[in-house]
């Protein structure tokens, strides 16, 4: 054995005994924590029993005051209320049971307990005195009978009733519980009780004050072991890291070449793993890419043939062109939806968020959808909800294609008896998105359904339920391109399917709130189209970004059509006058843009023959203008189109169109909501004031307002006796005097002699002042039911309370309750209020 190995094993030796003496360390350390623990709990039991003997104190304290409060006042009143409540504390609140119950659960001193007995002694003594006080009480009131409590019964006073008078049977029960006695038997009742509590507060304070000593002497021994302990272990270390440094170290070496091999292996499982995902993808993608291709092309061939072989037949060479290009069709959508796939995974698609109004966009894809409904047998449903906030900023040109992209598998796999619901609604904001208006969509079917296997996986690219009519059911990429048109504006999606019963999509999207204001000019005099409504019809995707960027950077609300088909849907979609003008482009696959033109001028709808229409072009010569204008056009641009002339030629031709219709429009609005005798709104504007109000009540934002109705008096006597003229006169008088009264509230005349005032804001505030006002202006000396000139009214006003209000009517009729109960009470007396 050479020297080397005797220092090792001379050091394993000490570093073996330096781990023995650790261990002992050790034991001695957690026993020591041991008692710490012990010792904490005791303080804590010690506090616990100090609150018990605090509470114990308030109880027996407590339940005395309160039996000699009820006795004396039973003495005092000879009220039975105060005895019941003075048996109550005896039989059911029972303070002094409950403190002797507390007692029962601890330990107590023996000479504690000789001052809680006497104590008691003094309380039954006392007990007893007011069971005589008020036995005799009750005799003095003429209560002694069988109701009374047992204690009462137990006295026996028929000396008393014999040679002592009622007043004086109440002298004596006075006096003997408002004596010296009486208050020196309570004295000696709290100084017992008293002294019972200090004594054991004492002794737990003394204990108390050992346990804490005990504990600190305990911390401190536990704190030389943790230091001898430290230092034991930490030499252990050393000696143990110094012996096997060697087989450390060598055991890092192997352990880093186990975690470069682990490693190297898991690269090499996980690329494996993605080169067989990529190839079942291709696969999958070839194989249902070849089938979906193979079908529709087939299918041509075929038709081709038999329209050969027919061609010199019957004549039904039209329905095989029908039928090629309906097939053609199908082949298209393919291809475009796996360019779509790729642009979209790549990157390529990006939102391009705009002004739109929810309520046109909803009318619009109803209009589209009941366009692809139609002919098939299924029924149409569509359900708009609630929009507090209908003008929002979104991206409708992709938003529009995913919902259409799930009404087309909705039209697909629904059969002809079955029926599509299409939903859109604004729901509460959670307090995340309180900035937000949370928009739901809804597409629902009665259809055949999925299953839960399916549904777990739809939105994945080349998702299908099966393989079979590949050709009609597309390559199973629709609903993943949908999800990420969702996802990129911020949305979510959501599917719900049973078989054979239907399915329904949800998509939650919250957008942000925007606010329309009127076509104007800036203060440089360049034109603006804020809060117009422009359609466009473009196929060609860059020039599209192109124009829609500029016109909302003028602040117009674009509507984006990506080819004429979609555009002339749009457009019969929409509801009159909704669209402000229409950006044409000429050269258009499908239906070109002169072709649209047309159909749109010859639609039977007001608006159609009056809405701007400017057609986009790459040349100008006369002839392609001739041709525009002729197709029904207004005017033209060229491309590249320039901003500053797109805008001047949309507000130029909108003007030019619209000039007429708009003060037509403005004056039918005025006298339409106008009385035309005071000048002041009728009943037609206070109900869209009212309508208004009723949506500020149902968005559960705070209002406050007021309603005063003004019944005219004397209109009558004044038509009948003297004529209609000065009758009109004395009803101009009465608004001219309610309008000053409330001068920062609309007034309305909603009948012949019945004014109403909605008092908000300033005239809220002060609305009794107001209408104090008015009845003070009301003189009764010489009135004259024929002079026009003196005003009289029936007033009533009702103020709006959220939690009996339901709407406004309900305040109306509250205001107008009122007013016809002043009016009785002044009917025949004229001004008297």
């Amino acid at each position: 054995m050479n020297k080397k190995t005797e220092s090792g094993n001379l050091l394993m030796s000490f570093a073996i005994f330096l781990s023995v003496v650790c261990v002992a360390v050790g034991v001695m350390l957690v026993r020591e924590t041991g008692n710490i623990s012990a010792y904490n709990k005791q303080l804590i039991d010690l506090q616990d029993d100090h609150i018990v003997y605090v509470q114990v104190a308030r109880y027996l304290r407590s339940g005395s005051d309160i039996l000699t409060e009820n006795c004396r006042n039973f003495v005092i009143t000879g009220n039975r209320d105060s005895m019941t409540a003075y048996f109550k504390e005896i039989e059911e609140e029972r303070h002094r049971e409950k403190a002797m119950m507390m007692l029962a659960e601890i330990d107590t001193t023996a000479d504690a307990d000789t001052k809680l007995s006497k104590a008691k002694v003094e309380s039954d003594e006392l007990l007893q005195v007011e069971y005589h006080a008020m036995a005799l009480t009750a005799l003095a009131n003429g209560y002694y009978n069988d109701d009374l409590p047992q204690e009462i019964l137990f006295y026996d006073f028929e000396p008393y009733e014999e040679s002592v008078t009622p007043q004086e049977q109440l002298d004596m029960a006075r006096a003997l519980v408002f004596s010296n006695t009486y208050e020196n038997t309570k004295t000696k009742i709290y100084d017992y009780s008293d002294a019972f509590v200090d004594e054991e507060i004492a002794d737990i304070n003394q204990r108390y004050n050992k346990i804490s000593a005990d504990l600190a002497m305990s911390v401190r021994y536990q704190r030389i072991l943790t230091y001898v302990f430290s230092a034991l272990l930490l030499a252990t270390i050393l000696l143990l890291m110094k012996l096997n440094s060697r087989s450390v170290a060598r055991g890092k070496q192997l352990e880093r070449l186990n975690d470069k091999l682990t490693k190297q292996k898991d690269e090499l499982v996980r690329a494996n793993h993605e080169i067989e995902e990529a190839n079942n993808a291709k696969n999958i993608f070839l194989s249902r890419m070849s089938n979906a291709i193979r079908s529709p092309i087939n299918k041509i061939i075929s038709i081709a043939e038999r329209g050969n072989m027919n061609a010199a037949g019957s004549g039904n060479a039209d329905g095989y062109y029908d039928q090629i290009d309906h097939t053609a069709q199908i082949l298209l959508e393919l291809v475009n939806d796996v360019l779509t796939l790729g642009r979209s995974e790549n990157g390529m698609v990006r939102i391009q968020n705009a002004p739109v109004n929810m309520s046109n966009f909803a009318h619009n894809c109803a209009g589209l959808i009941e366009g692809q409904v139609n002919g098939t047998g299924i029924t149409f449903v569509n359900d708009t909800g609630l929009m507090l906030h209908p003008n929002v900023v979104t991206d409708e040109l992709h938003l529009r294609q995913a919902i259409l992209n799930i009404v087309d598998n909705a039209v697909k796999f629904t059969p002809e008896d079955g029926s599509i619901t299409f939903r859109i609604y604004e729901d509460i904001a959670p307090e995340g998105e309180a900035d937000r208006a949370v928009y739901y969509f809804e597409v629902e079917d009665t259809g055949v359904g999925m299953t839960e296997q399916y549904v777990s996986h739809i939105f994945d690219s080349f998702s299908k339920e099966s393989d079979t009519d590949v050709a009609e059911g597309g390559l199973g990429i629709g609903m993943s391109i949908t999800k990420r048109y969702i996802e990129m504006m911020g949305g979510s999606i959501n599917v719900e399917s049973e078989l054979q019963k239907g399915t329904k999509f949800t998509i939650r999207l919250p957008l942000e709130k925007y606010r329309t204001v009127a076509v104007d000019e800036d203060s440089e005099g360049n034109f603006r189209l804020a809060g117009s409504r422009i359609l466009i019809a473009e196929d060609n995707e860059l020039n599209m970004e192109i124009a829609r960027t500029m016109l909302i950077a003028e602040g117009a609300e674009v509507i984006p059509a990506e080819n004429g088909m979609v555009a002339l849907s749009l457009f019969k979609a929409s509801e009159e006058n909704s669209i402000d003008a229409i950006l044409m482009d000429v050269a258009m696959p499908m239906i070109d843009g002169l072709t649209v033109t047309k159909e749109i001028r010859a639609m039977q709808r007001g608006d159609a023959q009056t809405v701007p229409i400017i057609g986009m072009v790459a040349g100008s010569s006369d002839e392609d203008i001739k041709l525009l204008l002729d197709s029904g056009m207004n005017d033209h641009i060229s491309k590249p189109v320039n901003v500053t002339q797109l805008v001047k030629t949309l507000i130029s031709a909108m003007r030019r169109q619209s000039n007429d219709l708009a003060v037509q429009l403005e004056k039918a609005l005025r006298d339409a909501n106008t009385d035309g005798l005071t000048g002041v709104k009728n009943r037609n504007a206070f109900e869209l004031a009212s309508d208004r109000l009723d949506v500020e009540i149902g968005s559960e934002e705070r209002v406050e307002f007021a309603i005063v109705i003004c019944d005219v008096n004397g209109l009558k006597e004044i038509n009948d006796n003297v004529g209609h003229d000065e009758g009109n006169k004395l009803l101009i008088n009465a608004c001219r005097l309610i309008c000053r009264t409330f001068t920062h509230s609309p007034v309305f005349r909603i009948g012949g002699d019945e004014f109403v005032a909605i008092l908000r804001n300033n005239d809220y505030e002060i609305r009794d002042e107001l209408v104090g006002g008015l009845l003070e202006r009301m003189t009764s000396e010489n009135y004259d039911p024929l002079d026009y000139n003196n005003v009289s009214f029936a007033l009533g006003m009702a103020v709006y309370d959220p939690n009996t209000d339901e709407n406004t009517t309900a305040v109306f009729r509250r205001a107008d309750a009122v007013m016809y109960e002043h009016k009785k009470a002044i009917k025949g007396e004229g001004n008297v209020r």
